[in-house]
């Protein structure tokens, strides 16, 4: 999550690598893609894409954060990164 966060893409390569779970979850329920979402990481947010991160996890406790990355990238304005998770299928 801290590589996808720092836009960490060589990182974030090596960790899946060496079986990290791209899908882990925080104690909230936050992603890599969720993180790398809301921070506007782009670059990592294609590799989490590219390497099959799920693009609907969204964080489960509070508090109530919107409810995918996809929702959280339009909230912030993040056009781009909104534009990214669309391409791939996100839902809103």
């Amino acid at each position: 999550m801290v590589a996808a966060f720092a836009n960490a893409v060589g990182a974030i390569e090596l960790l899946v690598a060496e079986g990290a779970d791209i899908d882990a979850k925080q104690s909230a329920g936050e992603t890599a893609l969720y993180w790398a979402s809301v921070e506007g990481a782009a670059e990592a947010l294609r590799k989490l894409i590219e390497l099959g991160a799920d693009l609907n996890g969204a964080p489960e406790t509070e508090p109530v954060f919107p409810s995918t990355p996809l929702a959280m990238a339009i909230q912030r304005g993040l056009d781009g990164i909104a534009d990214i998770l669309r391409e791939a299928g996100a839902s809103e």
